[in-house]
This record gives structure tokens, C-alpha cells and sequence, in this order.
């Protein structure tokens, strides 16, 4: 069973052209290694393999994917949870923050395989990090832990972005602890400690930028929250319960953020 935080309706106040670039960065990179060069040899010689570190590959390795359903997801995690944090950072400080969420990652994957000759490849350290600083950034917003058994889903609980990280990141650590005693099984031999590494440098930077004074404000445009049923919710900014339980409109007294709590219309699948 995995668990895996979706990020519910939180509008941006400028186009994030930084996170769609390195998405297309990503993609042709992935392209370019996966269909034209030989890529078992490409991965040897550019990704970071613990047991030879070198700094050109903890670099390189961020840039590379090791199949379709790895950067795909990564990338979609980029967009879903990358997007709200460039809005907050700003075009100067994002590559930074993800370069080094990406080197906290590759370092405590490091730490704990030392001995390892399989060489660590993709975006996944720096995306956690982004990841954790949406967590402190956006502590409030309505984010949905969904449960995934294969590619089922089994449950949905609705939640703020603190308590779905906080719920992934636990999962990734006890993946990690196991991939330990299970690495020969393909599942644990994914860089489960690249995403701990990764988040807990995105949560350091995030309190960092928090006590620069630079952090999100209330949206300017109006948030949609949408429930299958009527019932509690909060606002997505402040995290003020709100005494109406009904759909309608509402404006938070508080932080003055405008949302929509509307009943979400079931998607039928093709």
C-alpha cells in the first residue's frame, strides 16, 4: 500500500516558468539518455553511485530518470506541489532551494549506503524538497491523502498539507528502514532515503525563507474546494475552521482569503 498527498485548489498569484522549464529540462534530458545514448552506460558514468561519490554526479544525477513511470511521476509531483512554491520563493531563490533540496537528498542517501555500487539517478530528493517547503509554506492548504494498494484506490481522507506530508514522509521512512533489510526486491532498491533527505532539507529551507520574512500570502484570486459531501472545512490560507458547513461562498475574516466550498462532480473513467 502506498499513500500519496494531492494537492487540492491552490491558485498561483504569477505563471511558475521556472518549474515548467525544468520539466521540459527533465523530459529532454530523459529522451535524450533513455532513446539515443546508451543508457546503462550513461547511468554508470553520470549518476551518483555511493561508493565512488563525486560532485559532478551528484548534479548530473538530478537531471536523470531511470524509466517512463519514474519521471512521470516525478514530474507530476514537480507540477502539482512545485508550482505554489516558486510563487512564494521568487524566479532567484527557487533554483537554488531545488538544487539544494536535490544535494540533501543525494547526501543522506549517501550517509546511508556508503557501500553501494548502483548508481542513484532522478529528481526525486530535489522534488521532496519542494515537497517539505510547500509543508511549511502552505501549512493550511486542503491536500488529500489517497491510499493506493498496486494502482487501486482504497481510501481518501481529506486533510491539510501538514498532516498528507507528514503521512508521506512517514512512509518513506518506513520504506527506507526496510529497503535495509529487502534491497535484492526491486520496490526497496528505489533511494527511499533520497526523498527523507530531500524533504527534511526543503522543511529546513522553508522555516528559513519563513523567518526571512518571505512567505505566502492570502490569494488573490478565489480558492475552489470541492467535497463529494457538506461538512467541517477550513480555510486554505490561515487554517481557521469556519462555523458554516454548507456549499456556498465565503470570505475568511482573518486572512481575507475568498473560497468556493462546491460539490465535487464525479469524473467517470474511460
Amino acid at each position: 500500500m502506498f499513500i500519496i498527498p494531492i494537492e487540492k485548489g491552490n491558485p498561483l498569484r504569477n505563471t511558475p516558468y521556472l518549474v515548467y522549464g525544468l520539466i521540459a529540462v527533465n523530459i529532454i534530458v530523459f529522451i535524450y539518455t533513455f532513446f539515443v545514448l546508451d543508457f546503462e552506460l550513461t547511468v554508470a558514468q553520470y549518476g551518483f553511485t555511493p561508493s565512488h561519490p563525486e560532485v559532478l554526479t551528484s548534479f548530473t544525477s538530478m537531471f536523470m530518470h531511470a524509466g517512463i513511470l519514474h519521471i512521470i511521476g516525478n514530474m507530476f509531483f514537480m507540477y502539482m506541489f512545485g508550482d505554489n512554491v516558486e510563487d512564494v520563493s521568487g524566479i532567484l531563490i527557487f533554483p537554488v532551494v531545488y538544487v539544494l533540496c536535490g544535494l540533501g537528498g543525494t547526501g543522506l542517501h549517501y550517509l546511508l549506503n556508503m557501500n553501494s555500487e548502483i548508481p542513484c539517478v532522478g529528481a526525486s530528493g530535489a522534488i521532496s524538497g519542494l515537497v517539505g517547503m510547500y509543508m511549511v509554506l502552505f501549512p493550511n492548504a486542503h491536500v488529500d491523502i489517497v491510499f493506493y494498494l498496486r494502482t487501486w484506490v482504497i481510501a481518501e481522507i481529506h486533510a491539510k498539507a501538514t498532516g498528507a506530508i507528514l503521512a508521506w514522509f512517514g512512509m518513506q521512512t518506513v520504506l527506507g528502514l526496510i529497503s535495509f533489510f529487502a534491497n535484492d526486491v526491486p520496490i526497496f532498491s528505489i533511494a527511499f532515503w533520497a526523498h527523507v533527505g530531500g524533504l527534511l532539507t526543503g522543511c529546513f529551507l522553508g522555516f528559513l525563507l519563513r523567518l526571512m520574512g518571505i512567505e505566502a500570502k492570502p490569494p488573490h484570486k478565489v480558492v475552489k474546494i470541492e467535497r463529494k459531501e457538506e461538512g467541517a472545512f477550513w480555510c486554505p490560507h490561515c487554517g481557521k475552521p469556519n462555523e458554516f458547513l454548507n456549499f456556498g461562498k465565503y470570505l475568511c475574516e482573518d486572512c481575507g482569503a475568498r473560497f468556493v466550498f462546491s460539490k465535487e462532480v464525479e469524473k467517470e473513467l474511460w
